[in-house]
């Protein structure tokens, strides 16, 4: 298993929030290579629930600075609840 020693560098984002819940993905690029990662974001009702998980099918290990680096982003980008508003 590889260790990354950089943070990963976002590529693209498309997340969107809605009255049905949040969902989107989030592309990642490994510091130290070419390839993506994609992150899945789901979730369904109030905006603060969320999950984040790895494509579907991908069978790589080391996911954790990627998940980690998306529940950053979703933190900055998600709406503001209503106990937060007040």
């Amino acid at each position: 298993m590889a260790f990354m020693t950089r943070r990963p560098d976002l590529f693209l984002i498309s997340v969107a929030f809605d009255p049905h819940g949040v969902h989107g993905h989030m592309y990642f690029r490994d510091p130290t290579g070419p390839e993506l990662r994609q992150v899945i974001v789901h979730g369904s009702g109030d905006t603060d629930q969320y999950r984040l998980d790895p494509a579907h099918g991908d069978p790589r290990e080391g996911w954790e600075p990627y998940l980690t680096e998306a529940g950053w982003l979703m933190a900055l980008i998600r709406p503001d609840t209503l106990e937060e508003r007040s």
